[in-house]
């Protein structure tokens, strides 16, 4: 288990500000945002979006883990909200009391600001996040309240944080995107495979599978929101691939030895069956944070290859399975990010979901049977030196030269159930509730963050596991 870090005397704060001691006797540091609650007794946390998918399973997760504090959730229509805090009250006796309903729209600047002004933390489950995040994320800047969502465009979340970075750092608030479950669970991951490596990790392949224990063909398992969100990463995935590459990862180009990278399907001994390269998403989010304590705390970055692999039908050997999954993935895959390209096709694509996303996407939802069935699991395979000394900040050959080539290895895994409805609201809700009790452990002076960045010496790891049954983190060798 993942044991959080003092922060060292470099990261005092100015001797103006207060000190209090928390439950565990140390020091912490105040915070604008909790001096701002106090004064205007701000809830905890408000999830806005709460009558979509996604909204709503956040909602039901946050009355059933929430044993105390107020909360609430928001959206534009009073008589949905209504009808879910009906719901959710009879399924959580006494959520009643502790839940209140914000009326808010993104286009009524007015409401907005309201409505975050009435919280510590904003969840924000509205998408499409093209369109609404940048106004949300201006009303929590106005209103010095935190903000996380679970957004995954990289190239669209990269153009806010040089936007904003600078102004949430004046404010003191953070800003955190990516916190659902293709983003948060592989770069926390990461932070957790640093802490239990004892030595320095030159590289990791991440190896994400997606398994069922029920025969899931052509069955809804997604909403059409999270297909909208889907074809927009599409249509310029590999635009966003070029400019990230650029943008981050040419400053680790000296990092010696370089990792190989398979391109293609191949067999993988560690997963049981085939892999299929895919360097986009979640590893665009690591190589992010990777960054930032590259540039602030010059710690060594990981290399990372990113692979996928899919086994959704039950009636084939398990190698058999693996393989035509994962190819008819990556046609699939190839043939909408083309298809993106044109505007008048994205149309079709949008309208009909059922039919291009292969039976996977519907305007009705996804039936709940065959996504709790849907498992996943992230293999993190690490390799790299036993020693740590002042050389590991090294990004050049000298490191080689000095301590040879890499022979230590650790491999992790993260695993869980139900990804798009179980695992991301966890993820989302352990983002706000650790923003909550540890910003004393979290970057010092707030700005735009993605989670492995804002979270690396937090106890959000034991939070995301909820006593075995969200997503579990294990050290395998």
């Amino acid at each position: 288990m993942r044991h959080r870090k003092n922060k060292t005397s470099g990261d005092q704060e100015s001797k103006d500000e207060e000190t209090e001691n928390n439950a565990l006797g140390r020091k912490m540091r105040p915070s604008l945002g909790h001096s701002l609650s106090r004064l205007f007794d701000r809830l905890d946390f408000i999830i806005y979006g709460a009558t979509g998918f996604h909204g709503k399973n956040t909602v039901l997760m946050a009355a059933s883990m929430i044993c105390s504090g107020k909360w609430g959730f928001g959206g534009r229509d009073k008589e949905k909200l209504n009808n879910l805090l009906l719901e959710i009250n009879g399924k959580n006796e006494g959520s009643y009391k502790r839940c209140r309903v914000f009326i808010a729209d993104t286009s009524n600047t007015t409401s907005l600001k309201k409505m975050t002004s009435k919280c510590q933390v904003l969840i924000n489950c509205c998408g499409s996040y093209n369109r609404t995040a940048e106004d949300i994320i201006k009303s929590c800047l106005s209103t010095r309240t935190h903000y996380v969502d679970i957004c995954n465009d990289v190239h669209f979340l990269e153009l806010l944080q040089l936007k904003y970075h600078e102004e949430a750092k004046r404010r003191n608030v953070y800003i955190i995107f990516a916190c659902g479950f293709k983003g948060l669970p592989m770069d926390v991951g990461f932070n957790f495979l640093r802490d239990n490596f004892d030595g320095t990790v030159n590289s990791v392949e991440a190896h994400t599978r997606y398994d069922t224990t029920a025969p899931i063909i052509c069955q809804p398992i997604i909403s059409a929101s999270l297909w909208e969100s889907f074809l927009k990463n599409c249509s310029r995935i590999f635009r966003s691939f070029r400019a990230h590459h650029m943008a981050k990862v040419r400053e680790f180009r000296n990092l010696e030895p370089k990792t190989t990278f398979r391109f293609g399907i191949h067999k993988n001994r560690v997963i049981g069956g085939h892999s299929a390269a895919y360097p986009f998403l979640d590893q665009q989010i690591v190589e992010n944070s990777q960054y930032y304590m590259y540039k602030k705390d010059h710690k060594r970055p990981i290399q990372i290859n990113n692979y996928i692999a899919f086994r959704l039908v039950l009636f084939l050997t398990t190698w058999l399975r693996y393989f035509i999954m994962t190819l008819t993935f990556i046609i699939w895959n190839v043939t909408i990010a083309v298809l993106c390209r044109f505007q008048w096709m994205r149309i079709f694509l949008l309208k009909y979901p059922r039919i291009f996303s292969l039976g996977y996407a519907s305007h009705d939802g996804p039936k709940e049977f065959y996504s709790e069935n849907l498992i996943f699991d992230i293999t993190l395979n690490a390799v790299g030196w036993s020693s740590i000394d002042d050389a590991a900040n090294l990004t050049n050959t000298q490191f080689l030269s000095q301590w040879g080539l890499p022979r230590k290895r650790m491999t992790i895994k993260i695993q869980g159930n139900n990804p798009f409805y179980k695992a991301s609201p966890l993820c989302v809700l352990a983002s706000a509730l650790t923003i909550l009790r540890e910003r004393d452990f979290m970057p010092s002076l707030g700005g735009v963050y993605f989670p492995g960045a804002a979270f690396a010496e937090t106890n959000i790891v034991p939070l995301l596991e909820r006593n075995g049954t969200g997503i579990i983190f294990e050290v395998l060798n």
